[in-house]
């Protein structure tokens, strides 16, 4: 009896991914930066692993805080976190977001005025390829 359940939800979610990334293709452009000199704001880096990891560095000598926000689209849940962020001066905070999905995915960053977009691919709880 257990195998049967595991097999129908395996099935399950082998149905949800083919009609969910149908229509959707992965971009293999790598991930473009735009450096906010204004705030003193930029993201460094976004990783993937267990979640998605973005690398918030403030470039300027004051503190900086604020909100950041990390849009994902593609089949993955949830699709948006809004992790807040108070850095000194010089430092870099790595900020969050975990995920559970399976397919291709866009990753877009904000804080401040910088703005970074990679994308990668949702394998349940992990994020891989992230470019």
């Amino acid at each position: 009896m257990k195998n049967k359940i595991v097999g129908i939800f395996v099935c399950m979610l082998v149905m949800i991914t083919v009609f969910s990334v149908s229509n959707i293709a992965i971009d293999p452009a790598t991930a473009t930066i735009t450096k906010s000199h204004q705030d003193g704001i930029v993201i460094e880096t976004i990783k993937g692993g267990f979640g998605i990891t973005a690398r918030i560095k403030n470039i300027g000598t004051d503190s900086a805080s604020g909100v950041c926000t990390i849009t994902l689209s593609g089949p993955v849940f949830p699709k948006i976190s809004t992790p807040s962020y108070a850095i000194g001066g010089g430092n870099f905070q790595d900020v969050t977001m975990y995920v559970i999905g399976l397919g291709p995915i866009t990753i877009d960053v904000t804080a401040g005025t910088a703005t970074m977009t990679a994308t990668g691919i949702a394998f349940l709880f992990l994020v891989l390829w992230v470019k």
